[in-house]
C-alpha cells in the first residue's frame, strides 16, 4: 500500500485520535493504473455497489461494467481484486461514527482523485442499492468544498426545479463530513454528448439568480488576475508539466483576459462548476446532477456548456481542439441552445474567454503543486493551449 493511501485510510479510521480497537474488517481493493488504492470495500461485499463510484459514459466504462458484475455473479470476485488487507477500525473514528448511523448497511469507500480538492466517499447500500454517500473531508481545501456543496443544496432544494433533480442533504457536521442521498435512477443513461435534456436543465440552472455582471465588478476576475500573477512567479514540481511551456501559456491568458472590456456586461448565473457525463444521468427527460462542489453564482452563462464539451471530448474521446471546436459549434446549433442564448441574452465569444482563462488557470495552479499527474491533464493542457491561441487570433470572435 502506498504513503498516501495509507494516510488516507489512517485518516478514516483513527480519526478521532482514540485508541480503543473496536473490531479488525478484512478489506479488498481495487488499484489504479499508478497502483495506488480506488476503492476499497468489505471482502464480504457480494454486489459491487462501488460502481456507483464509476462512470459509464463511455463504452469501455460500459463494457468495464458488465464485466464486473459478472465475476460477482459468478462468485469470481477474487479476480478483479487487486489485493486484500485486514483494518482495525478505532471506536469514534469517522468510519465507524458513518457505520453506526446506518446499523445493518454494507459499504464501499472510494479513496478520491489525487490532488488539493481530494476527499474521500463512503458509499453505504442496503446490499443491493447504493441509498447514501458520505463525503468525507480530508484537507482544509476539500473542508470548503463540501461546505459548499451543503450550501448550495439546500439552496436548490428552496428553487422550483422542474428540470433537474439534487441530492437530498442528510446530515452536515463542521465541515468535516457531508451525507447525501443517491439519486440514481433505476435505468438511466450517461451520455458523452452534450443533448436537449442537458440544456434545458442549463437554462434553469443558469437562471437562478440571473444578473449582468461588468468585467470590471465580478469576484471571479479578481480571481483569475491572482491565479494569474501567482502563476507568473511559482515554481512547478518535477511532474512532466514544460515550465517554459506553461510560462508561455500564462502570457497568453494575460493577453487573451486584456481583450474582454472592462466595461463589459457578462450575462451570469448560477454554474454547476463541474458540468461533466460523470456527474449525471439523464431519465424520462429529465437530468439527475450530483456533486455540486465546485458550484458558484453570477458565473458567465455556457460556462457548464463548454466544460462539459471540453472534459467529455478529451477526457473520454481524447479529442483534440479541431473535434472540440466541432462538437462547441454542433451543440451551439442545437435550438434548445439558441433559445438558451436569446432568453438570457449571452455573448458566445466573451463567455467562451472567460471560461478558458477561468478553468485552465485554475487547474493549471492545482497541477502545478501536484507530484503526479494523470495523463488526461497534459491532454487538457494541450487543448487549452490550442484554444487560447485561436482566440487570440481571432480578435471578431471564434463562433
Amino acid at each position: 500500500m502506498k504513503q498516501d493511501d495509507s494516510r488516507i485510510i489512517d485518516y478514516l479510521i483513527h480519526g478521532n485520535g482514540q485508541n480503543n480497537l473496536d473490531k479488525l474488517l478484512s478489506y479488498s481493493y481495487i488499484t489504479n493504473v499508478d497502483q495506488t488504492i480506488r476503492w476499497l470495500y468489505p471482502s464480504k461485499l457480494k454486489t459491487p455497489t462501488f460502481l456507483n463510484f464509476y462512470s459509464s459514459s463511455s463504452l469501455r466504462a460500459k463494457i468495464f461494467i458488465i464485466a464486473i458484475k459478472v465475476l460477482f455473479t459468478l462468485k469470481l470476485s477474487n479476480l478483479i481484486k487487486s489485493d486484500e488487507v485486514f483494518l482495525s477500525v478505532h471506536e469514534g473514528s469517522l468510519l465507524q461514527r458513518i457505520l453506526d448511523k446506518y446499523p445493518g448497511y454494507n459499504h464501499s469507500i472510494f479513496t478520491g482523485t489525487v490532488g488539493k480538492n481530494r476527499k474521500i466517499i463512503v458509499e453505504l447500500n442496503n446490499g443491493y442499492k447504493s441509498l447514501v454517500f458520505a463525503k468525507v473531508a480530508i484537507s482544509n481545501t476539500s473542508k470548503d468544498l463540501i461546505q459548499n456543496e451543503f450550501h448550495v443544496l439546500s439552496k436548490l432544494k428552496c428553487e422550483n426545479l422542474t428540470s433537474i433533480y439534487v441530492p437530498t442533504v442528510l446530515a452536515y457536521s463542521k465541515k468535516e463530513l457531508l451525507e447525501i442521498s443517491n439519486i440514481k435512477p433505476k435505468r438511466c443513461k450517461q451520455p458523452s454528448k452534450l443533448i436537449d435534456v442537458q440544456i434545458v436543465a442549463l437554462t434553469q440552472i443558469n437562471s437562478i439568480n440571473h444578473k449582468y455582471v461588468q468585467w470590471k465588478d465580478m469576484q471571479a476576475k479578481f480571481e483569475i488576475e491572482s491565479l494569474i500573477e501567482n502563476l507568473k512567479v511559482k515554481v512547478i514540481v518535477d511532474n512532466g508539466l514544460d515550465g517554459q511551456r506553461v510560462d508561455s501559456y500564462i502570457e497568453k491568458l494575460s493577453l487573451l483576459r486584456k481583450t474582454i472590456n472592462n466595461e463589459e456586461s457578462l450575462s451570469c448565473g448560477l454554474a454547476h462548476g463541474d458540468f461533466t457525463p460523470w456527474n449525471m444521468y439523464i431519465n424520462h427527460e429529465k437530468l439527475y446532477i450530483y456533486d455540486w462542489e465546485l458550484s458558484k453564482e453570477a458565473m458567465p452563462v455556457l460556462f457548464d456548456l463548454f466544460h462539459y464539451i471540453f472534459q467529455s471530448e478529451v477526457m473520454i474521446n481524447r479529442s483534440d481542439y479541431m473535434h472540440v471546436k466541432n462538437e462547441i459549434e454542433r451543440v451551439l446549433g442545437l435550438i434548445s441552445t439558441k433559445q438558451l442564448i436569446k432568453q438570457l441574452d449571452v455573448d458566445i465569444n466573451v463567455n467562451f474567454i472567460f471560461y478558458l482563462i477561468y478553468i485552465s488557470s485554475y487547474y493549471i495552479d492545482i497541477y502545478s503543486e501536484q507530484k503526479e499527474l494523470h495523463t488526461q491533464a497534459f491532454w487538457l493542457f494541450e487543448v487549452w493551449d490550442d484554444a487560447v491561441s485561436d482566440a487570440l487570433d481571432s480578435p471578431n470572435g471564434i463562433f
